[in-house]
Parts: C-alpha cells; sequence; structure tokens
C-alpha cells in the first residue's frame, strides 16, 4: 500500500475546516496509508493530542518550514519516507520550500510531490525572487490552486506545465452544532460579523468606515470581529480608520464552532483585499446569515444572493450593507434557501476528495 506523507505547515489554533477536510480525505480514500508532518510548534495546539489517537504524526524542526536546509532536517524527512513507504507527498501551506527542493533533487526523485497552494501566490520584489521562482517550479511535479484565480495567480507567476485548481470543500457537518448566543448589545441591534487577521488584509478598516456611516444615519449597528491574531493591531486599525475606537466594535476570540458566530450575525461580511478562496465566505453563506464581500474571485465565488462590492471601495461596502439590512423577513428567508442548495451542491467533500484522489493515481 502506497504511503501519502501530508505536510502541513499549520499550527493554528482550532482544526477550521482544513483539518476536517484532511480527515475526510483519508477516511475516503483506501488505496493508500496517510501520515502527517506537522511543525513543532503544532504539538502544543489544543487539538492535536486528540488528532495523533488516531492519525500517525511527525513533527520537523519550524526550519524545515522555512529557509533552512540542514542534514538533521533531511536525515529525518528520509527516514520518515523509507519508513512509511512513501510515494506521494502533498503539501499544504508550503511555496518555495529549500529543504523539500533539495529532497526532490536527491533522494526523492521518484516521489511525486504535489503542492496545494491556498492563498493568493506572489514573489517578493527581492534580489532573492529569481531563487524563489526556480525552486517553485522545480520542487513540484503538480501545483493546485484552491481556487482559479489562485491558479490563474500562479500560472502568471511561475513557469509550470502542471497547474490545476481544485475548489476547496466544505465539511457541513461541523457548521450543523452550534450554541445559540446573542452578540447584541441591547434587543433591536443588527450584528455584523467579519475575519479580522490580519486587520488590514481582511478590511477591518473599510468595514469601520462604513459602518460608521450607517450609524451616522440612524442605524443600530454593532460589528464583531473574529480574531485569531494581534487583538491590538485590530484595535489600531480601527482607530486609524475612524478616529477612535468605539463601543460598537467587539473583539471576538476565536472558537472550534465557528457556527455559533456566524448564526449569531446578522451579516457576515468580507471586505479582504486579497483572498485565495475564502472558507469563511462559503461557511457563512450555509449558514443563517446574509454575506456581503468585496469583488475578489476568491470571494464572490457565484454564490447567489450574496452582495459583492468592489475591493477598497468604502461607499460600496456601505451601500451593500444597507442593501442587505433593508431586506424583508420573506426576501432572506427565500435568499437563504436558494443560497444554501447552492453551497450544498457547488462545495461537498465528496467532490472535493474525488478530485484530490485523481492526482494521486
Amino acid at each position: 500500500m502506497k504511503g501519502i506523507l501530508l505536510i502541513c505547515d499549520y499550527a493554528a489554533p482550532y482544526k477550521g475546516n482544513f483539518i476536517p477536510s484532511l480527515e475526510y480525505l483519508e477516511d475516503t480514500y483506501k488505496d493508500g496509508k496517510m501520515v502527517y508532518m506537522f511543525p513543532e510548534n503544532a504539538q502544543c495546539v489544543s487539538w492535536m493530542p486528540l488528532f495523533q489517537e488516531s492519525h500517525k504524526v511527525y513533527f520537523m524542526p519550524n526550519g524545515f518550514f522555512g529557509k533552512k536546509v540542514s542534514w538533521g532536517v533531511l536525515k529525518k524527512l528520509w527516514e520518515i519516507i523509507r519508513t512509511e513507504n512513501i510515494q506521494i507527498i502533498h503539501t499544504h501551506f508550503l511555496v518555495y520550500n529549500y529543504a523539500l527542493f533539495t529532497a526532490k533533487h536527491t533522494f526523492a526523485k521518484k516521489i511525486k510531490i504535489i503542492a496545494h497552494i491556498h492563498n493568493q501566490f506572489a514573489i517578493p520584489s527581492t534580489k532573492s525572487a529569481p531563487i524563489k521562482k526556480f525552486v517553485m517550479e522545480h520542487s513540484y511535479d503538480t501545483i493546485i490552486g484552491v481556487s482559479k484565480s489562485v491558479a490563474d495567480g500562479l500560472n502568471r507567476q511561475i513557469k509550470h506545465k502542471n497547474i490545476t485548481y481544485i475548489d476547496n470543500a466544505i465539511c457541513f457537518s461541523r457548521l450543523d452544532t452550534y450554541e445559540k448566543i446573542s452578540l447584541r448589545d441591547h434587543e433591536n441591534q443588527k450584528v455584523v460579523l467579519m475575519a479580522g487577521w490580519p486587520a488590514l488584509v481582511k478590511g477591518v478598516d473599510i468595514a469601520a468606515k462604513a459602518i460608521e456611516q450607517l450609524r451616522k444615519k440612524g442605524m443600530d449597528i454593532k460589528l464583531c470581529i473574529m480574531q485569531s491574531g494581534d487583538f491590538e493591531q485590530t484595535q489600531h486599525c480601527v482607530t486609524e480608520a475612524i478616529g477612535s475606537y468605539p463601543d460598537w466594535v467587539e473583539i471576538l476570540p476565536p472558537r472550534e464552532d465557528v457556527a455559533t458566530y456566524y448564526n449569531a450575525a446578522d451579516i457576515f461580511l468580507s471586505a479582504s483585499r486579497t483572498e485565495g478562496l475564502s472558507y469563511a465566505i462559503i461557511e457563512a453563506s450555509y449558514s443563517s446569515a446574509m454575506v456581503c464581500c468585496s469583488n475578489l474571485q476568491g470571494n464572490s465565488l457565484d454564490i447567489p444572493n450574496n452582495k459583492v462590492f468592489v475591493v477598497n471601495d468604502i461607499d460600496g461596502c456601505y451601500e451593500a450593507l444597507y442593501n442587505i439590512l433593508n431586506r424583508s423577513l420573506k426576501e432572506k428567508i427565500s435568499y437563504k434557501t436558494i443560497t444554501r442548495d447552492f453551497i450544498l451542491k457547488r462545495y461537498s467533500m465528496d467532490g472535493w476528495v474525488k478530485e484530490v484522489v485523481k492526482l494521486y493515481e
């Protein structure tokens, strides 16, 4: 039985949609044995001990996931490949990885290496850019973008004969159980929810300015920002945008059952300036919240009834939010039924697994 090594540069405090997707892939794929590699700091995340009980997991020094190439790291990688009979390496969140490049051209020549790129790819304009580009072009047999926009961006940046895309899927079961909470400060207040890390990338400043305009029109709106990074940076972003940090902004800590937040909000807003493919847009569209997003290809996703505005356009964001807030209850119920049906058909886990497995054959 062929061994498949899933190398994941992932140490988030929650499993999110990413880890359940890999578990579903492992449960579905019967022609191979999957083992996992994470950076050493992933040993500290709360979900890892339970994950290790049912999966074979290796930890690699954090330097492997950066620019370092050492004999110790290469030796450990070789031992994993030999012990687990690895014939396929499938990476996630890695781009130009020097250790993997070295392995590919020494002891891993016969191993198929697949890169799964989860965000928009861009090579920084530095002196080392040509080297990074060369490493990216010569490390992988196949490069997958999580959306067509990511694949298009890869094709613009590098020359590679096998760049494709597979739209990410959603593990809907993790969204069906949630706690019923209220994010409102008082009755009849409307709640706009957004992801806020990193703040400028996610457009926290745009959201704050647009909602400030709505509040000046007499609308009682609260902005709730889901945060997994630096709270102070987000607070600073809001303050810089509107001149103060108001009491109608609340930063929410991360939680595994993110559907609790989606279903406690009236609107989910993505004002992002860049996205590969937004899990949050799809997850929120599946939930009870209305959705408003910037017109990035990785954001809009052709989901029916989501309001879309031009990226960086504060007035456009204001108008989109205003439109949703003025929908009747009948319209909202009808829209959510249509949207949910679309999401279930377009982003099923079975379809995603089928496409990934084709690359393993």
